[in-house]
């Protein structure tokens, strides 16, 4: 059984966080790393939350629904693909949750569609 969490992409200040509150659904609290909570809040609206896949990348870094991801499929080529959500599931092209390479040996984050717009460009042009 995969662990659930989630991120969220603060559309306003432009910043990725990995700790958060919700309240009432209508807004929440952003928690620093310290546990602390900051003074701002943000409008759900104003967000882009995020899930955790339940993967991880080579390097144990945790796979997010919007991550990029530089993928090996073999020892010689390479692919950029997006994370991100398709019909019951995370995938990426043709790869579902339960048929995915193993993404522990063969792929690394480069980065993600939120705070990376260029790479998303590259990949999608």
């Amino acid at each position: 059984m995969r662990e659930i969490k989630f991120r969220a992409w603060d559309r306003l200040r432009n910043r990725m966080s990995e700790s958060f509150n919700l309240d009432c659904l209508h807004y929440g609290y952003f928690i620093d790393k310290e546990g602390t909570l900051e003074a701002s809040t943000f409008y759900l609206c104003d967000c882009e939350i995020v899930q955790y896949t339940g993967l991880k990348s080579k390097n144990g870094k945790e796979i997010y629904e919007g991550d990029i991801i530089r993928w090996y499929p073999n020892s010689r080529a390479k692919s950029d693909v997006i994370i991100e959500w398709l019909r019951a599931g995370f995938g990426f092209g043709s790869w579902y949750d339960d048929d995915f390479p193993d993404t522990e040996k063969e792929s690394i984050i480069i980065g993600n569609i939120y705070e990376n717009p260029k790479l998303l460009k590259e990949i999608e042009g």
